[in-house]
């Protein structure tokens, strides 16, 4: 890592928490009794993932999307069950590590996701760590909350104007190709990490050192 960067802003999932979108189909297949394929065509073809996660669509958007996809009068509780199953969970090795670089960095957390997830996934911390999950960093910022998402440039402009952050000094932490792009366009360092498999301790060695 750069001797320059003082700031590190971290995607989430894929990078902290770790998650398989596969379970999610899969489960969603089941409820529709149709192929995983279908599914997922239906997952990538769906406009209310990317509502909610801008926040123009709520949860009452998904649980009909669910039910039409489906044709079953699904409970609400099991759409959110299936729509959760994708969160996995939070390495240990990964929060301490946070814990060790925020007292040498200034760290940030960006993530596109959902007021749904983010309900699920903060508890799950809480319960797992006896703390909550925003404590690691100096600030959160989910897409629903600010009305956008990456890779678009809007939202990491957004976030090095509101945190001050000069683009020269900060590393930004993904597992998707696209984000890491458009963060180095911005004038920030990248580091790319494959999903679900970044290991703190060999990413930033010399800084917890």
């Amino acid at each position: 890592m750069d001797k320059d960067i003082k700031n590190i802003i971290f995607d989430l999932g894929g990078v902290i928490l770790n998650i398989d979108i596969r379970l999610s189909v899969e489960r969603f297949a089941d409820l529709a009794g149709v192929t995983s394929d279908e599914a997922w065509g239906f997952f990538k073809g769906s406009e209310v993932f990317h509502a909610i996660e801008v926040g123009t669509g709520t949860e009452g958007d998904l649980v009909e999307a669910i039910r039409s996809f489906t044709g079953k009068d699904l409970r609400p509780e099991e759409v959110v069950g299936a729509w959760n199953e994708l969160l996995l969970d939070f390495p240990e090795e990964r929060v301490e590590a946070l814990k060790r670089l925020g007292e040498r960095y200034r760290i940030f957390l960006l993530s596109n996701t959902n007021a749904t997830h983010a309900t699920y996934f903060e508890k799950r911390f809480e319960e797992a760590f006896g703390e909550p999950m925003s404590g690691l960093f100096e600030k959160v910022y989910y897409s629903h909350e600010l009305g956008l998402r990456k890779p678009g440039e809007e939202i990491f402009a957004h976030v090095l104007a509101d945190a001050g952050l000069d683009p020269s000094e900060t590393l930004m932490v993904e597992d998707t190709a696209p984000n890491a792009e458009t963060a180095e366009r911005l004038g920030m360092e990248s580091l790319l990490v494959e999903a679900n498999k970044g290991v703190f301790s060999d990413l930033f060695a010399e800084a917890l050192a």
